[in-house]
């Protein structure tokens, strides 16, 4: 049975098997085979500690002080018999408390200057321009192309502490572990025995960022889906689905998988209105095709505006020539269509006054527009004229008077119009 650090003392014995392994074990071209201890005809236990500190440590090469160390591995066993020469059991438990410190040095941080954008001393290739695919003049990003997020996410990095550029530290890693194995065994003849075995391992390894565990603020996964644009959709609809609410996943695509720049946007955009972000690059970003990279940007800038991390889809609500929908149904939508579509339209909607945003997704084009609708039920909105085939809409319900200065896209925004919705 495969165990993480097996109580050594619940051991039988372990089998080493290099080649010509059987059926039995599955594949594989090794096999390293533990067998768990049995109860026998006579009462027997067991009691350790496993016991090491830093005091008998010396000093690693890189530290500047012998690192942190108190490690217990401790445990029991407890085997005897339940019918004699028939039935026998077989308990053990172990504990693991370890506080130790690692060290870590293959980090190399940005220097203060690489975070300012300038990389003139930098060693290697300079970075490149990514509209253009031209180096920034000397080595310098333009401090108006910094994105703001990501100067905030590197301030959160040490700077470099050793003069070759990397960063040397002792980390705190504390370990946790509880393990139990219970085992039964009837003999129904001396030559055929039925086993049953039990066996649980609880781990918890606590870091920096607290990633990977119940409530962590680092909890994610990447998913890479190559399918047709609805399958995507339906995919990331059910991985949402299952991670409920416990991680956080990124859609990872290639432009490479897609022929032209039409059929990538429409791609991203089934995985977007499914709830879930998109990330469509090449092998790296210096050769992803600059209308690419444009037309994430357009994404992007439009979600970031709305209000998108409290909805979920709903394509239930889709109406007329809508194709996806994401809602916080009752007060804030999104509507997409992928095909030439006049109006956008969304089930059940609830009377009020509305504020609409749309999108032209090829173009990155934006306009604004109020709608009142009088009466609940199924409505439909018109698209403006210099939004193009492919369109969405951030369609919010508002409390009050609705002016474009509340539009978060407002800067993009030329004009208004100010209309009842359809009702159909």
């Amino acid at each position: 049975m495969g165990l993480i650090q097996p109580p050594p003392d619940a051991i039988q014995e372990i089998k080493v098997i290099t080649s010509g392994v059987n059926a039995e074990f599955g594949r594989g071209s090794a096999i390293i085979s533990t067998v768990t201890r049995s109860g026998t005809n006579e009462f027997h236990g067991s009691l350790w500690d496993y016991f090491r500190n830093d005091v008998f440590d010396a000093r690693s090469f890189f530290s500047t002080a012998v690192p942190k160390l108190r490690y217990n591995q401790f445990g029991g066993t407890l085997g005897g018999p339940i019918r004699h020469n028939k039935a026998f059991f077989f308990v053990s438990y172990q504990g693991l408390e370890s506080r130790a410190d690692i060290v870590r040095s293959s980090a190399f941080p940005p220097t203060a200057d690489e975070r300012r954008g300038d990389f003139s001393r930098t060693r290697g290739t300079p970075p490149r321009d990514p509209l253009t695919g031209m180096p920034f003049p000397n080595g310098i990003i333009p401090s108006s192309r910094l994105d703001p997020v990501a100067q905030k996410l590197a301030a959160k990095f040490p700077l470099p502490n050793r003069a070759n550029g990397t960063y040397v530290t002792q980390v705190s890693v504390p370990t946790s572990d509880w393990m139990v194995l219970g085992r039964v065994d009837y003999d129904f003849t001396p030559s055929d025995r039925t086993s049953f075995r039990y066996f649980i391992d609880n781990p918890a390894t606590d870091t920096t960022f607290k990633a990977w565990q119940p409530g962590g603020a680092l909890n994610h996964f990447a998913m890479q889906f190559s399918e047709t644009d609805d399958a995507a959709h339906a995919g990331a609809i059910e991985a949402l689905r299952k991670a409920a609410g416990r991680y956080q996943i990124i859609y990872s695509e290639s432009t490479a998988m897609r022929t032209d720049v039409d059929g990538m946007r429409r791609h991203a955009w089934s995985v977007a209105m499914a709830g879930m972000m998109p990330m469509m690059l090449e092998m790296d970003i210096a050769s992803t095709p600059v209308e690419s990279l444009q037309q994430c940007r357009y994404l992007q800038r439009f979600f970031e505006a709305t209000d998108f991390y409290t909805m979920t889809s709903h394509d239930e609500l889709k109406h007329g020539e809508t194709k996806y929908v994401l809602a916080d149904a009752g007060r804030s939508y999104i509507a997409y269509a992928d095909k030439p579509a006049s109006k956008l339209g969304i089930k059940g909607l609830p009377a009020g006054r509305y504020a609409v945003t749309w999108l032209d997704c090829r173009t990155g084009e934006t306009a604004s527009v109020e709608a009142k609708v009088g009466q609940p039920g199924d409505h439909t909105f018109d698209k403006p004229q210099r939004i193009g085939a492919e369109s969405a809409a951030w369609i919010r319900r508002a409390a009050g008077k609705i002016g474009l200065a509340d539009d978060p896209l407002q800067g993009q925004t030329k004009g208004k119009q100010a209309k009842p919705a359809s009702k159909e």
